[in-house]
């Protein structure tokens, strides 16, 4: 397993989506959304915003 950080710019494309407009390969899943510096509850509802990080835990074949 494979502990991945990334972080949303204003320039990125996934600025504005909703968490449920992501498809992420089998065995990947977003352990939570840093926001402001605290982590979050996560909802398929949830837009992401410029200075989000995203913690996305995988297996390492699939990172």
């Amino acid at each position: 397993m494979a502990l991945n950080e990334t972080a949303i710019t204003p320039q990125s494309c996934a600025t504005g989506r909703a968490l449920a407009e992501f498809i992420f390969p089998a065995g990947s899943v977003i352990a939570t959304v840093i926001r402001e510096g605290q982590p979050t509850v996560l909802a398929s509802e949830m837009r992401l915003q410029p200075g989000d990080e995203l913690l996305i835990v995988s297996h390492a074949a699939t990172e």
